[in-house]
């Protein structure tokens, strides 16, 4: 979503300037729901570890996971995602990780999830935004931009 939703919600001009530091602030659960996400399940431990390269996802295995048997057979019978859509989200993401310059998670439960991500981790916000000034400068502005539902 950061990198998706996030960035791609603008009209004329992105929020974040090129190069920005992004601060998510996201405990990271390694957690998939099975009955909704399978497939991403093996995006996030299988692929990522390879390549956080769109093309190359694309490329290697969107076709596989389009065509996998389990995959559609949830899709079609039960309630998950087709077993495509995390690539469909990755993609989504693609301009996003273009354009910023450094993720960094606030908050994170634990270390992997975001370093497969290719994101830094911070204990807190304030470690956060102090890792942001260091990368973008101390005359760093902040814009706060909620994903909560209201």
């Amino acid at each position: 979503m950061g990198m998706g939703y996030f960035h791609n919600f603008y009209r004329g001009k992105p929020v974040l300037r090129k190069g920005g530091a992004v601060i998510l602030c996201h405990p990271c659960h390694d957690e998939f729901d099975h009955k909704f996400h399978p497939s991403y399940i093996e995006f996030f431990n299988r692929l990522l570890p390879e390549t956080r390269d769109a093309r190359k996802l694309q490329h290697k295995y969107e076709e596989e996971f389009a065509r996998n048997p389990s995959y559609i057979e949830m899709y079609r019978r039960g309630n998950a995602y087709h077993g495509a859509h995390p690539f469909f989200m990755w993609y989504w993401g693609e301009n996003g990780r273009n354009h910023i310059g450094k993720v960094i998670v606030a908050g994170a439960k634990n270390a992997h999830v975001p370093a497969r991500m290719g994101w830094d981790r911070a204990e807190s916000l304030t470690e956060a935004i102090s890792t942001a000034r260091s990368f973008v400068g101390p005359s760093a502005s902040i814009t706060l931009m909620s994903g909560r539902p209201s």
